[in-house]
């Protein structure tokens, strides 16, 4: 019987550690190549790093001063079109990456503070959206924030 006991506790524990291990080790892991497979696909359409590399030269090759003088200017709004893609997807995956962090101790911190999801659920509700407010209250849930809840 005391084998049995402490074989469950030593799952739990190793279940608990795996978890946060495969939650922010593998997660990281798959945001930083999911990052870097789509940042490849962005520089392979807009080219900066070959855009720098020849931008004051003759677009196409036309070495007439029309050539010349156009080469620039569009290679120039390549370089700002392709820079302003490239901030709005770090920005984007940086604030995809923080909230995928944040998702377990933001639920550990509600978990501390006795704080139902569907209390949340229901201020969300009440402070949006009129519609679905009465159906929510209808359904007679607690208000936010939920104390004391006993199981």
């Amino acid at each position: 019987m005391d084998f049995a006991l402490v074989y469950i506790a030593h799952r739990f524990i190793y279940r608990v550690f795996d978890f946060f291990h495969h939650w922010y080790v593998d997660g990281s892991r798959f945001f930083l190549s999911r990052f870097l497979n789509v940042f490849a696909g962005l520089e392979q359409s807009f080219a900066l790093r070959t855009t720098f590399a020849h931008f004051f030269e003759p677009l196409y090759k036309d070495y007439s001063a029309v050539g010349r003088i156009l080469g620039i200017p569009f290679r120039a709004g390549r370089v700002l079109l392709g820079g302003t893609f490239y901030v709005l997807f770090v920005v984007g995956f940086a604030v995809a990456y923080i909230a995928w962090l944040a998702i377990p101790l933001v639920l550990f911190m509600l978990a501390s503070r006795n704080v139902a999801p569907i209390g949340i659920l229901h201020w969300v509700t009440n402070a949006g959206s009129a519609a679905f407010s009465g159906f929510i209250t209808s359904l007679d849930l607690p208000a936010f924030p939920v104390k004391n809840i006993h199981l």
